[in-house]
């Protein structure tokens, strides 16, 4: 908001002593700056001026000297009471002396005074369009001035233009998320009073949108937020409620767990248990190309950073179970070769399908269960706490990929798809059949026999990738069951993207097997 104060100078004669005073403001100037001084005594909920954050300039105009003191005593007014004055924040008009010519009463107003109007404005609108968009701290400010406690260094980015690379900032969808981004926008350090978490922490829209983005900043950023926020203690700490939330409603979906003396037994009895519905099978059996767009878009959020949340483990880990991660992560990697990654190849893969392969460009469409599924490898990954809950999750991705990648491959290739957007699926059923061994066999064992008493966290890690997939699955099926898109945003546009169903066939969920089915059979 730009607040501009306009005043005329004039001549004031006090015949007490002859003495004059040369260009002072009007009285309704100052009677403006005496009802403005109210200010002083107010603020808004984060204890700050509710004058700040807004500009003010300064407009003078008279016929007769004195307009530098004029604008000198209300820019210094406006100051005090809280206002931001902009580069060359005042200008000016005064006509001859004793005449009595306003520049209103002018044809055509004054060149120079018209060039340095267009600049006061255009600076004022500039600096208002800053501070709606990044607006001063809440924290340490209070009435007439800035106290900074504790004491802080300035961000790396402090003087530097903010980052433009990495996926834009989404929209919000409730108060969680909006607080999130809210403050992102804002400098480090300017969290304040955070909403409380009363949501279904596994599946909401609004807090997984809020994770999600908290965690986004310690992979590629969002564009214009300061790379500082990474570890702002005040956001870790809200994005710990966020976490406490979630890890609790896993533990009541998945009970109290029992470690047995051979975890490695224990894996694949959970995962022979698993049951929920099979997305591989429905797409090959019966999926629209539509259908498998959407199923892409929603894996864009996990497989455009595949392996990345699990390296993060890594430097958690020792001995055998290190050593079987990276031999497993340097595959998902490329072997070092950036073109046989299987991030680039599934981005290969969406732009087979004519999607947008760019990092983050389908935020905004992902709900809550798709989110989920991501926020939960970060969380994993982000902890050392969680490192063996994060093998587990690395586990039985890896044990349970071949089939259902085998399935996608051939839902494709039923939709003419050619070898190029079919290679992610196909690379994925020749690793994984010894990626799976070697997570079983050397990884999990390998971390049992150095911690052994982590069996339970790496056993908790592994039902909890299966819950969530199962619900991302269910998810996705129920929303097609009913000629629904599964995404947000309804309208989203992907070319054959509507769900079509067989006339024949009912329109519900698909029957197939929902035995023993892991994560990768519900999309991986």
């Amino acid at each position: 908001m730009a607040c501009a104060s306009t005043a005329h100078s004039r001549r004031q004669h006090f015949r007490a002593g002859h003495t004059y005073l040369d260009g002072s403001p009007v009285e309704q100037a100052q009677r403006v700056l005496e009802r403005l001084d109210a200010f002083l005594g107010e603020t808004d909920s984060g204890g700050r001026m509710v004058s700040l954050d807004r500009v003010a300039i300064v407009a003078v105009v008279g016929n007769d000297d004195g307009a530098h003191h004029v604008g000198a005593e209300l820019i210094q007014g406006l100051n005090d009471i809280g206002f931001s004055i902009p580069a060359s924040g005042m200008t000016y008009w005064v006509g001859e002396a004793m005449h009595k010519t306003d520049y209103k009463d002018l044809p055509s107003g004054s060149g120079k005074t018209d060039q340095a109007t267009k600049t006061t404005a255009a600076n004022a609108a500039r600096l208002a369009r800053i501070l709606a968009d990044r607006p001063y701290p809440i924290r340490g400010v209070r009435a007439m001035s800035v106290v900074i406690d504790p004491p802080i260094d300035f961000p790396p980015s402090h003087g530097r233009p903010l980052p433009l690379h990495g996926p834009p900032c989404p929209t919000p969808r409730g108060t969680l998320s909006g607080a999130v981004l809210s403050a992102l926008r804002q400098s480090p350090g300017s969290l304040g009073p955070m909403p409380p978490v009363a949501v279904d922490a596994l599946s909401d829209d609004d807090l997984h949108l809020a994770l999600y983005c908290c965690y986004e900043l310690h992979y590629r950023g969002l564009a214009g937020v300061d790379p500082a926020w990474e570890w702002d203690p005040a956001l870790l700490g809200f994005r710990a409620g966020l976490e406490g939330a979630l890890l609790q409603r896993l533990r009541d979906e998945i009970g109290p767990s029992v470690c047995l003396a051979d975890v490695g037994s224990a894996l694949d009895e959970l995962i022979a248990a698993a049951s929920g519905p099979s997305l591989s099978t429905f797409l090959l059996e019966s999926g629209s190309l539509g259908q498998l767009k959407e199923f892409c878009v929603h894996r864009s959020a996990y497989q455009l950073k595949e392996a990345d949340p699990h390296t993060f483990a890594i430097p958690r880990l020792w001995g055998e179970a290190k050593a079987a991660m990276v031999e497993i992560q340097y595959d998902e990697y490329g072997s070092g070769r950036a073109a046989s990654m299987h991030s680039t190849l599934f981005a290969d893969t969406m732009t087979t399908l004519g999607l947008d392969s760019t990092y983050g460009a389908y935020l905004d469409k992902l709900p809550g269960p798709t989110l989920a599924t991501v926020n939960l490898a970060s969380m994993f990954g982000l902890h050392r706490r969680w490192r063996a809950a994060m093998v587990g999750h690395l586990a039985v991705f890896e044990m349970t990929s071949i089939v259902p990648m085998e399935r996608y491959s051939r839902a494709l290739a039923r939709l003419g798809i050619g070898p190029k957007g079919r290679r992610f699926y196909d690379v994925h059923v020749a690793a994984d059949a010894r990626h799976g061994a070697i997570a079983r066999d050397r990884m999990v064992a390998g971390l049992i026999e150095t911690e052994p008493d982590l069996g339970q966290d790496l056993l908790f890690g592994a039902a909890a990738v299966l819950l969530v997939e199962k619900r991302f699955a269910r998810h996705l099926l129920d929303a097609w069951s009913t000629g629904s898109s599964s995404l947000l945003l309804a309208g989203m546009d992907l070319s054959e993207c509507a769900p079509h169903h067989d006339q024949n066939q009912p329109n519900e969920s698909p029957s197939c097997s929902t035995s023993g089915l892991g994560p990768r059979d519900s999309g991986l």
